[in-house]
């Protein structure tokens, strides 16, 4: 039983150092969109839709048969349609740089949450757990990264489906 117990708290300590690789990737995702297309882009999901409809734009306005004065024109006033396909193409080539991303978010994260002491709160935490499961009471770790990478996800699938609504 005390194996199991520590396993468990071994286990949520891991998901939260996952979660917190998570928000890092999301943020810079996010700092990405701001500076490279002065947009609000919390993820992967926004950041593609986001591109797609500027391809769509620049495509459908270059390729407008008055020329792309009135093209510019005509579709600030009309609007472009964005294909799924365009879409769906876009978030799969951002696909492998976004997880290049997250897979060294931890560059960024770590010297981060260390000089906010975030990393020694959680391994107390974690030494805390132990503690009590060798005095024989019962533990658990209770870390929140999670909740807030899974509210950042909840933000961008929800500005995707505002988009999709348009």
């Amino acid at each position: 039983a005390f194996v199991d117990s520590v396993q468990q708290l071994v286990e949520t300590y891991v998901d939260s150092r996952v979660a917190a690789a998570d928000i890092t990737s999301n943020l810079m995702i996010a700092a990405g969109g701001w500076v490279a297309l002065k947009k609000m882009t919390p993820g992967l999901l926004t950041l593609s839709g986001t591109i797609a409809s500027g391809l769509a734009h620049s495509v459908a306005v270059q390729s407008f048969w008055a020329g792309p004065l009135a093209g510019k024109l005509y579709y600030s006033l009309v609007g472009v349609t964005t294909p799924m396909a365009l879409s769906a193409g876009v978030f799969g080539a951002l696909l492998l740089p976004a997880s290049f991303i997250a897979a060294f978010a931890g560059i960024v994260a770590d010297p981060l949450q260390r000089k906010l002491k975030l990393h020694d709160k959680r391994l107390h935490k974690l030494l805390d757990g132990v503690e009590q499961n060798l005095l024989g009471e019962q533990s658990e770790l209770a870390l929140k990264d999670h909740y807030v990478a899974r509210i950042m996800d909840l933000i961008d699938w929800t500005q995707a489906l505002i988009r999709l609504a348009r």
